[in-house]
């Protein structure tokens, strides 16, 4: 498996996948992203060089945004530059392979070399599913609640 960043051509293809992310977290009862976001932000994404997809033969498996900023207003983080990882998302025929796993680590090592001491992460609490990620690879949680208007 390779992580690279994203490009235009990849659109089409990171669009359908997020579709089925989207059908597939539906099912589970997990009702965060719908058929507009987070593709709507896809494009700025590439544009901006912070789009990263993990492939395998050519087919993305998984994709995540890793920014400059993420929303941490109320939330009582310390220490030095951070950049914050979004819209991390696996390919529903990926799962349970360890490409969440994978491509979070290699997250971690580009926010390194992009010089940030820290790679923070949002996430809704119901997303189960994501928590279990983090939390299996050596995140924790910190105290704070961010309010979507």
């Amino acid at each position: 498996m390779d992580v690279r960043r994203a490009e235009p051509a990849d659109l089409p293809q990171l669009k359908a996948m997020y579709q089925k992310i989207v059908a597939h977290m539906d099912r589970e009862g997990i009702r965060i992203w719908d058929a507009v976001y987070p593709a709507v932000c896809f494009p700025e994404d590439i544009a901006r060089q912070r789009l990263y997809v993990c492939t395998e033969h050519r087919e993305i498996a998984a994709a995540a945004a890793l920014c400059a900023s993420g929303g941490e207003e109320g939330l009582k983080w310390s220490g030095g530059r951070a950049l914050y990882l979004n819209r991390l998302g696996v390919c529903v025929d990926f799962l349970h392979r360890g490409v969440g796993t994978f491509l979070l680590k290699n997250a971690a090592d580009l926010a390194k070399k992009q010089n940030a001491e820290y790679l923070r992460l949002l996430v809704v609490d119901g997303n189960y599913p994501a928590v279990r990620l983090y939390q299996k690879n050596g995140y924790t949680r910190v105290p704070g609640i961010r309010e979507e208007p």
